[in-house]
């Protein structure tokens, strides 16, 4: 861009060159990533995101808020004020009527009178899991999801899979049994998120919840035996998170139902909804009862209760504390593999810096 603007100011052969060179590396480089892109496509969000939005680009930095009309930048006030923030955000969303909604209300709300009117309920309850089921979501883990509190990484789980399978099935069967929820698996770390706008407004962020991996694989197979029960149920026209209901097939789905409209001379009529804070604002009571209304039996119920009673998250910014430390040596910090290395002329020397900083650190 330099030599570009000075070439505009000054049109000589030689700033032209530069130009003509510039274009010709821009051309090349754009060549090479599609080339890239073609053997990997899962690359092509992240090549491209930069150049159409700000989001997460401040993920990996300090955050900074205006907090009380001051910019506050000590990251441990930022911390406490996005966990007062994101804790208390969907308190107002439903008014007073959402609110005061009791168990004993939630028996003849409205939502519910009409599952009753439109379904037949037979019983539900949670079966055992098996250990085939737990070995495959083992061998199935992301090992670059990131870690929860309890810091187990993935990685290591599924490389004990093998190992872990039964004792981890025996866990998964006791809680389906005794209908009550790990407390350690209802720990949750959030991390700020930018969405838009000023990155100083802690409204403009989200929290992505960052939930124990053995929560994670407890949850996924009780949610293919949920899946299983309500495919039936659901209406046809509802979409996202079912298997073949992808907002591709949502699209096709109004499109064709409008074409076909115009082409019999109808006018459309379109409204377009957004719940605002839509998981935010989740009731757990009026959830519970919707589900009894479903024919989910008392131990599937309180199952799903003890799910919602008593969690915990803390705010966790997006740094790494292993910077902090004090030391001779130097840190390179990739994902989750971290190089600690000291330069000396003296071998010994360089030994026991890094041992120390090694211990100092861990």
């Amino acid at each position: 861009k330099k030599y570009a603007k000075k070439f505009s100011k000054d049109r000589k052969c030689e700033t032209w060159e530069l130009t003509r060179l510039r274009r010709k590396a821009i051309k090349s480089y754009w060549n090479e990533i599609s080339l890239e892109l073609n053997e990997n496509p899962r690359k092509f969000f992240s090549t491209f995101m930069p150049f159409i939005s700000s989001k997460g680009q401040k993920e990996t930095n300090e955050i900074h808020l205006n907090i009380e009309g001051r910019i506050e930048q000590d990251q441990r006030i930022v911390a406490e004020e996005f966990a007062d923030y994101f804790s208390t955000v969907a308190d107002a969303i439903g008014g007073e009527e959402a609110t005061n909604l009791t168990e004993e209300k939630c028996i003849n709300h409205r939502s519910i009178e009409m599952i009753r009117a439109r379904y037949e309920p037979d019983s539900f309850s949670f079966i055992e899991i098996k250990r085939e089921e737990v070995l495959k979501a083992l061998k199935e883990l992301n090992p670059r999801k990131a870690t929860g509190h309890d810091e187990i990484p993935s990685k290591v789980l599924k490389l004990v899979a093998e190992e872990i399978a039964t004792p981890l099935t025996d866990i998964f069967n006791q809680v389906i049994k005794y209908c009550e929820w790990p407390q350690e698996w209802k720990m949750g770390e959030w991390i700020p998120a930018y969405k838009k706008d000023d990155h100083h407004d802690k409204a403009n962020y989200r929290p992505v919840t960052i939930l124990s991996i053995l929560d994670k694989i407890f949850e996924q197979l009780l949610c293919q035996q949920l899946s299983q029960r309500f495919e039936n149920i659901f209406d046809p026209f509802i979409s996202a998170y079912r298997k073949n209901y992808s907002c591709e097939i949502a699209l096709v789905r109004l499109v064709e139902d409008w074409k076909q409209a115009m082409d019999e001379g109808q006018t459309i009529s379109i409204l377009s909804t957004d719940m605002s804070k839509a998981f935010d604002s989740l009731h757990p009571t009026l959830l519970l009862a919707k589900l009894k209304a479903y024919g989910f039996t008392q131990n599937a119920l309180d199952l799903m209760k003890s799910y919602f009673k008593e969690r915990m998250n803390r705010t966790k910014m997006r740094q790494n504390d292993l910077f902090y430390v004090e030391r001779e040596s130097r840190l390179s910090a990739y994902a989750d593999d971290h190089q600690f290395y000291y330069a000396h002329k003296e071998p010994e020397r360089a030994v026991d810096t890094i041992t120390r900083d090694g211990k100092q650190t861990f």
